[in-house]
C-alpha cells in the first residue's frame, strides 16, 4: 500500500531528520547543453557582471539592468555555445539580495530560454505601480518651471523609454504633448504646420517636433526659459531687494562714527569748561595702567561708575577719593609669569558722580534728528 512506509527509509535515530541528506540545484533555469567541451567563461567577464548587480530595490530599473547585461554578454562569442545558453549561465551572477533569492525560488525547470527568463524577471520586478506612474507622467506631460521645450521633449521621450509598454500610439503622444505645452509654443507649432499642428501627418508631426526641440536646444536654449517663468515679477523683486539693501547701507553709514586716536605728539585742544586731564580706559584688574610703556596714567577723579545692582542705590555709601587730582599714580611692577599685578589699595567700589562741565551723558543725548533721518531714508 501507498500509505505504508518502508521501515528501511525511516531514520535510524530521532534527530536524523533535522538536516537534509542530499543537495539539489535550487533554481528553475534549465541550462541548454553545449557542444564545445572547452567552454569556459572568463573571470574578467564574470567580475564585470558582478559589478553591475541588480538587488531588487524600488529605485532600480530592471530594464536598465537587462540592457547592461546584454551589452556585456555581447562582448564575447564562443563557438559551439548558443546565445541563450551563454546568457542563462551568466545571468545568476548579476543578481543579488532579493533578486538572487527570487532566482532560487523559481519553479523547477520553468525557464528554458532567455526570453522566458526576461519575462519572469520583468514580471517580478517591474511592478504595476511603476507602470501606472510612468503612464501618468506621459499622459500629463507639462513644462516645469524654468524648463525649455527641448528639456521637456527629452523628458517626455525618457518616460516612453522607461515604460515601453505604455500603450499610447504616436498620434496620441503628439496630441498629449501639443496640449501640455505653453500657448506660445503651440502657436509656433501651428505656424510651422500651416495653421494647425493637429492636422499634420503623424510622421511629419514627429519630425517637426524633433527639429523644433533640437533647434531650441542648440541655438536658443534660454528662449523658452523666459516664456516658462514670469520675468517681470522676478525683475521687480530684484529691484525692490536692491533698493532695500541701499537704504540699509545708508542707515548703517549714518550710524557709524569716526574714532580719532590722539598720539603723544599731537596737541589736544581743551574746550571751555572741560578739565585738562583726559580719561583713559584702563584694564579693570590692573587699576594701575597698562604697565608695558604706558605708566603715565592720570585718571579723572570726577569720572566713576555707580553700581545699580542694589535695593536702594541712593543710600549706597562709597569710599572717599584717596588721591588728589594732580597726584601721580605709583608704578605697578609687571610680572612676566603672573601677568598684571592689581593695585593693593583698590577698594573694589565703583562710584558715579556728577559729569564734567560741558559733558552730556550718553543717555541724555537726543536721538530725534537721527531717527528722523532714518525715517526719511526708509521713505
Amino acid at each position: 500500500m501507498a500509505d505504508v512506509v518502508n521501515e528501511q527509509e525511516q531514520p535510524t535515530n530521532i534527530g536524523a531528520g533535522d538536516f537534509p541528506h542530499n543537495h539539489n540545484q535550487r533554481h528553475g533555469i534549465v541550462l541548454p547543453p553545449v557542444q564545445n567541451n572547452n567552454f569556459k567563461i572568463k573571470s574578467g567577464l564574470i567580475a564585470m557582471v558582478q559589478g553591475n548587480k541588480f538587488h531588487g530595490l524600488p529605485m532600480e530599473d530592471p530594464l536598465d539592468h537587462l540592457d547592461e547585461f546584454e551589452r556585456l554578454c555581447g562582448l564575447t562569442k564562443i563557438n559551439g555555445v548558443s546565445e541563450d545558453g551563454f546568457k542563462l549561465r551568466l545571468f545568476p551572477f548579476s543578481l543579488g539580495d532579493k533578486a538572487h533569492l527570487w532566482e532560487k525560488t523559481l519553479p523547477k525547470n520553468s525557464i528554458t530560454t532567455w526570453d522566458d527568463c526576461k519575462k519572469a524577471f520583468l514580471a517580478k520586478f517591474f511592478s504595476n505601480s511603476r507602470t501606472a506612474r510612468l503612464r501618468n507622467e506621459i499622459s500629463g506631460i507639462t513644462l516645469k518651471q524654468n524648463e525649455s521645450f527641448y528639456e521637456a521633449w527629452e523628458r517626455f521621450k525618457g518616460y516612453q523609454t522607461k515604460c515601453p509598454h505604455h500603450g499610447f500610439s504616436q498620434a496620441s503622444l503628439l496630441n498629449t504633448l501639443y496640449r501640455g505645452v505653453l500657448p506660445k509654443i503651440r502657436m509656433l507649432l501651428d505656424t510651422a504646420s500651416n495653421g494647425n499642428f493637429l492636422k499634420k501627418d503623424v510622421e511629419e508631426g514627429w519630425e517637426l517636433v524633433e527639429n523644433f526641440a533640437q533647434s531650441g536646444g542648440n541655438y536658443n536654449e534660454d528662449y523658452d526659459r523666459s516664456i516658462c517663468t514670469s520675468s517681470d515679477t522676478n525683475d521687480k523683486h530684484h529691484r525692490e531687494m536692491k533698493a532695500l539693501n541701499d537704504k540699509l547701507d545708508k542707515i548703517i553709514q549714518m550710524q557709524q562714527k569716526h574714532v580719532h586716536f590722539i598720539t603723544e605728539d599731537e596737541p589736544f585742544q581743551v574746550k571751555e569748561g572741560e578739565n585738562n586731564q583726559c580719561g583713559e580706559i584702563r584694564y579693570v584688574h590692573n587699576q594701575g595702567g597698562y604697565n608695558k610703556g604706558y605708566n603715565n596714567y592720570r585718571p579723572n577723579p570726577n569720572l566713576s561708575y555707580r553700581s545699580t545692582n542694589v535695593a536702594n542705590p541712593q543710600d549706597q555709601v562709597y569710599p572717599q577719593q584717596q588721591q588728589q587730582q594732580n597726584q601721580p599714580k605709583p608704578l605697578v611692577p609687571y610680572n612676566q609669569s603672573l601677568g598684571f599685578v592689581p593695585k593693593q589699595q583698590f577698594q573694589g567700589g565703583y562710584q558715579q558722580q556728577q559729569p564734567l562741565p560741558g559733558f552730556t551723558p550718553h543717555q541724555q543725548q537726543a536721538h530725534a534728528p537721527q531717527n528722523s533721518d532714518i525715517m526719511t531714508v526708509l521713505q
